[in-house]
């Protein structure tokens, strides 16, 4: 919590009083040395300690990189926005042209296009569902092939 305090000149230095929980948090006594570091603009921190604690990331405080990620995340979530919405638009314009030419022209070169590619979709369904189950075709795998047939002279057949 934030706690003001008013700066004294005495002699030829400006003197802050350091408030009784500031002294009580660093361990603080009467004639003990103490130093200011300068990590950041318009930012001062007083330690007991020549070293400051790390705490935050040197050049750049944990503010400006969450503010730098977010317009980051929001710059990209825009982008994948825009693309959703263009191959949308696009898919939806092809499928309606696609059904204006099948009714134009039930019999036309676009709608024979749309009929065979519709019907080899539903060959490549029924075949995938006609399929053995996996342990099936696994088991046939392992059958050997079958011998070769032999004419009557004793060679193979090559017809």
């Amino acid at each position: 919590m934030p706690e003001s305090r008013r700066l004294v000149q005495l002699n030829h230095s400006l003197v802050v009083a350091v408030p009784p929980l500031i002294r009580q948090q660093l361990r603080l006594s009467r004639g003990q040395t103490v130093w200011w570091h300068l990590p950041f603009t318009a930012e001062a921190t007083l330690t007991a300690t020549p070293t400051r604690a790390e705490g935050y990331p040197e050049g750049l405080t944990l503010h400006d990189e969450l503010v730098a990620a977010r317009a980051e995340l929001i710059r990209l979530r825009r982008r994948v926005k825009g693309l959703e919405f263009g191959l949308y638009a696009e898919g939806y314009a092809l499928g309606r042209m696609d059904a204006h030419a099948i009714y134009l022209e039930p019999h036309g070169r676009r709608a024979g296009v749309l009929r065979r590619r519709r019907l080899a979709y539903d060959l490549w369904a029924t075949r995938q569902s006609s399929l053995p189950a996996p342990e099936t075709r696994a088991a046939r795998a392992d059958e050997s092939p079958p011998a070769p047939v032999h004419s009557a002279e004793g060679q193979q057949d090559r017809s």
